[in-house]
């Protein structure tokens, strides 16, 4: 059932954050990467945003694109996932 002031079929937009500058997205408008899996150090980018596993979001600025290469906080993230640490 729908709140009354939601018109129908307007649908819910999910929002995550980015794992860098931490500001909140709408989902579809940010970079989807999965967590490697049995000891792999690759990151998978998900373009579909429907991979199986642990991922984290990356917004589209440049300035972000480029801090995440230096970041190591997605290791964080994947805690748990696989042999990464």
């Amino acid at each position: 059932m729908e709140p009354a002031d939601t018109p129908a079929g307007s649908g819910h937009r999910p929002m995550r954050m980015c794992v860098v500058c931490r500001q909140r997205f709408y989902k579809d408008e940010l970079l989807r990467f999965v967590c490697p899996v049995h000891g792999e150090l690759t990151l998978t980018a998900d373009s579909t945003g429907k991979l199986p596993g642990r991922g984290f979001y990356l917004c589209r600025d440049a300035a972000c694109r480029n801090r995440f290469e230096r970041f190591k906080g997605w290791q964080k993230k994947c805690k748990g996932v696989g042999n990464v640490h």
